[in-house]
């Protein structure tokens, strides 16, 4: 999923950014789930976010 800018938690929730979509997935899904998946990829860089670091120069 190198297309991920970032993604926020909403409860039992994500809300995932991409480059090529304006409106967010939100899938059924915990933070922590989606990080184990996507493993090295994105960084978690508080309790609420995840970034993908690759692809984000400047964070919203």
């Amino acid at each position: 999923m190198s297309e991920i800018l970032y993604a926020e938690s909403m409860k039992d929730y994500v809300k995932i950014y991409t480059e090529n979509r304006l409106i967010p997935y939100i899938p059924l899904m915990t933070l922590k789930k989606l990080s184990e998946i996507l493993n090295d990829d994105l960084v978690q860089v508080n309790r609420s976010q995840i970034v993908n670091f690759k692809k984000n120069r400047v964070f919203p």
